[in-house]
């Protein structure tokens, strides 16, 4: 009777059958490690066995996990975990949501990413080990992007993708959800704006979070070699699934997605809220103290309060001291005195404050965040208005987020300097009973969901498990994109026939897209060599290059010069284990001032972002001391705007750099004078000087053509049509140049020609001794003295355009002058634009007119055809010229002179 009742009692058990899930959980920062570490929690409860592997790069001892019965298992591959370092000051004084800063930063962590991965797969011991787990599913944390290698490497077929944060709309747009980047703010976008500029400002950031991910895509891709698989990363990323991502749909920005979109945002917040505890005594006494309630200000544990500028926190304080019925809670990390102002009775500092209690609270007013994630879950599950001041990453996403919801406003921190910004704000929102009944409304919707967080994250797991569903919910997104283009091709049908559009519309995009992946064929080819190298210096005890990189501003190219070396160069550089120090120069003082600066600095080379006509002479007015420099000392490169485009040059030269290769360069040193004779700028030159009407018109073409190689021409015909340009009138003064004979050189230097060697063949007695190569050249060393040297020649001379430049000559270097004769005629001035002035492989106007050790170049006035009566040396449409504007001695100076170039024979090394 016993077995029996036994037996059927065996029938009536539901048994569940436990799965075996890997949590790619790794140690690079404190509110991502906890997020997985709450996912494995909840996945054990439901009686499955977790693992929580942790690649170990930060320094913070901490696993995530709660439940006793997950096995965490640690990895390090032998480099020194990074330090935990809270943000410094630079989070509240500067911009952190520009290009340029979120770059430097996206370097660094390509960089530590890339190493640590190959790092991981290269170890076939933990491989191996993992293999052997045989596991069901593998949910990776989406930030550190190795993640996907490493399953991919050890077998795992079925994985869930996990996003800390909004999901970017790059990363949807591989499981075929097409991007709705112009209503969706991207997931570090800034949407402070509405209408059609806040669309405008949502696409630009999308293409900056695009721009980011090739980066980690880029650096990514070249530790596939290490691992069995034909699949690139794209195709890794996009095989999860299901995705888990960390926001409320009720609370995000609504938008298109797929089956495999699942909202996870409160986990674990109904549980957590309903164990909260009473407030510590001293905090109760200031709830009972608060008239009209209580206002609570924390910044989380990243970014800071004490880090914050001197007049932030008076302004914060000045603000807080006006409203006498409120008392205010600070979570401030420092002492109190370090804040350089009275604090008011109704202020009161914490270094560490309970939260979540906090936010509880009935007299909880408003609570005044940075919007991190985790911050505004609380307050919204808390129903808790919030004015939040974002600092960096997505927090300015996720205020927004909450104003659109009506409970919360945005802050700049820019603005804490303002004590009556900070009044009027925290005013309004006390004042305003809408904000609290709003939050408390949008507090009740999402804590009473019918399907909670909780649920959907057991139950689509172990459904992930049980069938192959990858495959079934991917949206066809090309197929969506097709029929849109067919429709669009229909309409315009319906109006005109473009049949002859579409192929030139096709034929142009086959052609780009083939450019585009030839490019990237190449960027990975260098790659590869790039990471060789870094790997190759991997010793703990390898001093790194340090290489400055020192961005022009003022350069009116430099947004598309810097874009094109952070996709090009920065990767190559980075992989290849170079120290590298990014900074700003926002004119060529600065410039220079830096360039002086990183020389001492033990600076193993330069590289400006900027020109060679304009940006290179400050670089070196800033190396060379006192009309010297120190060969060898600093290197200079110049990533010059001519080159964007060319993809293999850029390349070669961040290899050029990384392997440093270096190459003598002539210095010339030229005086600009201005009307006063004391009137003078010195300056050390590597490229040209141009100025005149090719050169103006090379100014202004970029703005206005786009036909690729007929741009120049058809940009000069057109300003040739529209004036016939006056020509500069010079007086040229030039000291004769010596190829180096007796006064110049020492014989010492000289080779003598080689002895002739009797041929021993039968044709020598015929043909005679051949002429070898540098016969010629080595005659004219020996015994010679040239008869013109130092000779003084002046003439008058009208051209359109003058260049002065430095160029090799054996073993001296010399001044040559180039110029371009004015045309007669109007027509042939169009006929020499059209043949001349063609596209970058074709023949330049320039032609040399002589060479010199120095040349002074003196300008004569001429009468402006604008105004009656004014003089200038140059012609009215060169007035606003920026090769003019730039020669001047000072910007006060109305006009130029004389220009003197003087050979000085000093040599510096350039990448």
């Amino acid at each position: 009777m016993k077995a029996l009742c036994a037996l059927i009692l065996l029938f009536c058990i539901d048994v569940k059958h436990a799965f075996k899930y890997l949590i790619y959980n790794p140690r690079i920062g404190r509110s991502h490690v906890m997020q997985m570490g709450k996912l494995g929690d909840y996945l054990a409860a439901a009686g499955h066995e977790v693992v929580n592997f942790q690649p170990i790069m930060y320094q913070a001892k901490i696993t995530g996990v709660t439940n006793k019965t997950i096995r965490t298992v640690e990895y390090s591959d032998g480099i020194p975990p990074a330090a935990n370092s809270p943000i410094d000051k630079k989070a509240w004084t500067e911009d952190m949501f520009t290009f340029s800063s979120m770059s430097e930063g996206i370097q660094h962590l390509g960089k530590a990413y890339y190493k640590r991965c190959r790092n991981l797969l290269a170890d076939k011991e933990v491989i191996a080990d993992m293999k052997k787990e045989n596991f069901d599913l593998a949910i990776v944390e989406s930030f550190s992007s190795c993640g996907f290698n490493f399953v991919e490497a050890i077998g795992i077929k079925k994985r869930i993708l996990v996003s800390g944060m909004a999901l970017q709309h790059e990363i949807l747009g591989l499981y075929g959800v097409p991007p709705a980047f112009t209503f969706v703010p991207d997931s570090i976008s800034y949407p402070s704006e509405k209408g059609i500029m806040g669309r405008l400002q949502n696409i630009f950031d999308y293409l900056k979070t695009i721009k980011f991910n090739q980066h980690l895509v880029y650096i990514q891709q070249g530790a596939l070699d290490l691992i069995d698989t034909k699949k690139s990363f794209t195709d890794l990323l996009s095989t999860a699934s299901y995705l888990w991502i960390n926001t409320d749909e009720f609370v995000d920005f609504p938008r298109p997605i797929s089956h495999k979109y699942i909202n996870i945002g409160g986990l674990g917040m109904k549980e957590q809220l309903s164990k909260a505890g009473e407030l510590p005594d001293d905090i109760q006494k200031i709830y009972k103290k608060a008239k009209d309630g209580v206002i609570y200000m924390s910044f989380g544990s990243v970014a800071q309060s004490k880090f914050m500028p001197d007049s932030y926190k008076v302004a914060i304080i000045k603000a807080f001291a006006k409203f006498q019925n409120v008392e205010f809670i600070w979570k401030y990390e420092d002492d109190v005195k370090t804040i350089p102002t009275e604090i008011p009775p109704n202020v009161h500092i914490f270094s560490w404050l309970p939260q979540r209690d906090i936010l509880l609270h009935p007299k909880t007013l408003i609570f005044i965040t940075h919007g991190g994630m985790n911050s505004i879950t609380e307050a919204t599950y808390s129903g808790i208005p919030m004015i939040c001041i974002p600092l960096f990453g997505d927090q300015a996403r996720n205020g927004y987020m909450v104003n659109r919801k009506g409970v919360a406003k945005v802050l700049s921190k820019f603005d804490l300097d303002k004590s009556d910004v900070i009044s009027g704000l925290i005013e309004e929102m006390v004042k305003d009973h809408d904000y609290k009944r709003r939050a408390v409304e949008l507090a009740d919707i999402i804590r009473n969901k019918p399907v909670t967080p909780e649920e959907r994250l057991v139950k689509t797991a172990e459904y992930a498990v049980k069938y192959d569903i990858a495959g079934h919910l991917d949206m066809d997104g090309l197929i969506l994109m097709a029929q849109r283009i067919v429709n669009f091709g229909k309409g315009i049908w319906n109006h005109k026939k473009k049949v002859i559009f579409f192929s030139g519309l096709a034929a142009w995009g086959g052609s780009y897209a083939n450019g585009l992946l030839k490019e990237q064929e190449v960027r990975t080819k260098f790659a590869k060599l790039a990471a060789e190298i870094g790997e190759a210096k991997a010793p703990i005890d390898y001093q790194p290059l340090k290489l400055f990189v020192f961005v022009d501003r003022s350069d009116p190219n430099f947004f598309k010069n810097l874009a094109a070396f952070n996709k090009n160069v920065l990767p190559l550089l980075t992989l290849a284990g170079l120290d590298i120090y990014m900074e700003n120069a926002s004119d060529r003082k600065e410039l220079e001032d830096l360039s002086r600066s990183a020389d001492v600095r033990n600076c193993s080379g330069i590289l400006v972002i900027g020109s060679t006509k304009y940006s290179a002479p400050a670089v070196l007015n800033g190396l060379i001391v006192d009309g010297f420099f120190e060969r060898g000392r600093t290197a200079l490169g110049v990533f010059d705007p001519s080159e964007k485009d060319d993809v293999p040059a850029l390349c070669e030269k961040a290899m050029n750099i990384i392997k440093g290769v270096k190459k003598d360069h002539r210095v010339y040193r030229t005086k600009i004078y201005g009307e006063d004779p004391k009137d003078v700028k010195v300056s050390y030159r590597l490229g040209d000087i141009t100025f005149g009407w090719f050169d103006y018109i090379a100014e202004r073409q970029s703005k206005f053509w786009i036909f690729g190689g007929l741009a120049d021409r058809m940009a000069a015909t057109w300003y040739f049509l529209k004036k016939y340009p006056e020509s500069l009138q010079c007086h040229v003064k030039q000291v004769a140049y010596c190829a180096g004979c007796r006064k110049c050189i020492s014989e010492a230097k000289v080779k003598k020609p080689a002895a002739e060697k009797k041929q021993k063949n039968f044709w020598s007695k015929w043909i005679g001794r051949r002429e070898q190569p540098g016969d010629a050249l080595r005659r004219q060393y020996v015994n010679v003295i040239n008869a013109n040297c130092g000779q003084v020649t002046e003439a008058d001379v009208n051209v359109l355009d003058i260049s002065i430049g430095c160029v090799e000559n054996g073993v001296r270097g010399q001044l040559e002058l180039k110029t371009v004769d004015p045309p007669t005629g109007r027509f042939n001035a169009i006929k020499q634009a059209w043949t001349e002035l063609a596209d970058k492989a074709s023949e330049s106007p320039f032609k040399t007119a002589s060479t010199a050790n120095r040349l002074e170049i003196e300008l004569k006035e001429v009468f402006d055809t604008d105004e009656e009566d004014a003089k200038s040396p140059f012609p009215s449409y060169l007035l606003s010229s920026q090769s003019v504007n730039l020669l001047k001695p000072t910007e006060s100076s109305k006009t130029i002179k004389k220009i003197v170039a003087e050979n000085v024979s000093n040599i510096v090394q350039v990448f």
